[in-house]
């Protein structure tokens, strides 16, 4: 919600202020000003700041802005049109850096071009041009942000309505010395991948054979690893008809060990988590160390509150097929 509240509440602080005081000027007198601003609106806006204390500051503050805006804004563009125009190896590899430098130096070229041409006014029609198909573009993405919206709220409504007494019970079914022992262990790249083998995979193979008995279609399939990546995951997919698949996954997360710990002390850098993964990302659990029925019992969870958000969004009025299925 931060990026759709603050830039907006910025624009709207610096239009209301820089605009209301404009406005102020002309209407009170200033022709000058309003000449200046109609023919040459970069000196309209450094003529209307002169008019104020403290010129220099506010001046050289308003130059490195706007040079900020421009330069952030053209190294994003570069590296979605790097993206665009390469094939990228995973979803987490970006375009190569001579693409990208290729795309930031023609983003220049082409605005200098457009001021040497037309000035401002150059920027200004261009701007228009291609802002008006784009708004209608902006009405497809507030209908999804809003569809998205109404299922987050069905998904954690369905995660509050399970009726089955198995909440805390993989937690509660540890003892306390084990559950400590838990706690403190950062396993490394040979540790996680037994427990992928010996109690996680075999977990998701049960579940897959009862579903299979109850008239269930389910594939249940080791992936192999990403691009600099050492662990596949694993991936368990109950397909629903015209409704949102269920989707399970154990996912062997990375990440840098805690100085405090032993492993750090020892000369390692990083440990792994297994976190379940659903179609919506990650649910923040650690699944390391839980024993074949107790990762079981995970997936019966999240399998509830799957069927639990599918008849949600069903009984809802006016809904349709929720998102298609990946």
């Amino acid at each position: 919600m931060g990026t759709l509240i603050i830039p907006f509440t910025f624009t709207l602080l610096w239009l209301s202020v820089f605009g209301n005081s404009a406005l102020y000027e002309i209407i009170h007198g200033d022709g000058t000003f309003a000449r200046e601003a109609m023919a040459h609106p970069e000196r309209g806006f450094y003529s209307l700041l002169a008019q104020y204390p403290g010129f220099t500051f506010s001046a050289s503050v308003a130059t490195i802005t706007g040079l900020l805006f421009y330069v952030t804004s053209a190294d994003s563009g570069a590296l979605v049109l790097g993206n665009f125009t390469s094939k990228l190896k995973d979803i987490n590899s970006d375009a190569p850096n001579w693409l990208r430098i290729f795309w930031s130096i023609a983003i220049g070229l082409l605005t200098m071009g457009m001021l040497m041409t037309n000035g401002i006014s150059a920027l200004q029609n261009m701007t228009v041009i291609m802002g008006l198909p784009f708004s209608f573009v902006i009405f497809f993405v507030m209908a999804g942000l809003y569809k998205s919206l109404k299922i987050e709220d069905y998904r954690r409504v369905s995660a509050s309505r399970d009726t089955a007494p198995y909440m805390m019970t993989a937690q509660d079914r540890l003892g306390w010395k084990k559950r400590l022992s838990r706690l403190m262990n950062y396993p490394g790249t040979r540790y996680t991948q037994k427990m992928m083998d010996t109690i996680c995979y075999p977990a998701m193979q049960e579940v897959s054979q009862e579903l299979e008995l109850r008239g269930a279609r389910v594939e249940l399939s080791i992936e192999p690893p990403l691009a600099d990546e050492k662990l596949g995951h694993l991936e368990l997919r109950v397909h629903m008809g015209d409704e949102q698949n269920f989707v399970y996954q154990i996912w062997p997360q990375k990440y840098s060990v805690p100085g405090f710990t032993y492993r750090a002390r020892s000369g390692k850098s990083t440990y792994y988590r297994l976190e379940t993964f659903l179609l919506e990302g990650s649910q923040g659990n650690d699944l390391m160390d839980y024993s074949k029925e107790q990762v079981i019992i995970d997936i019966l969870d999240q399998y509830e509150r799957h069927l639990n958000f599918i008849h949600l969004h069903r009984e809802a009025p006016g809904n349709s097929i929720t998102f298609p299925n990946v």
